[in-house]
């Protein structure tokens, strides 16, 4: 019995560590590959929720440039 908690314990930590790294990949990865689709929505989000127009060129988005030391 106490072998399955184990085994149980093993294989949810491994599927939580590896959901974690995707999450990481993607967080490095998305912005590189769409970084007009991101900027598009970000404008289209922000100007739904202002009461003025935000308007930019562009925008470099990173987690980990801005990420709090």
């Amino acid at each position: 019995m106490e072998k399955k908690k184990k085994n149980l314990a093993t294989r949810i930590l491994k599927y939580m560590g590896i959901l974690t790294v995707v999450l990481l990949v993607l967080m490095v990865v998305l912005p590189v590959l769409f970084p007009g689709k991101i900027s598009q929505e970000v404008k289209s989000f922000a100007n739904d929720k202002l009461d003025g127009k935000l308007n930019f060129k562009e925008a470099k988005l990173s987690f980990f440039e801005h990420f709090p030391c």
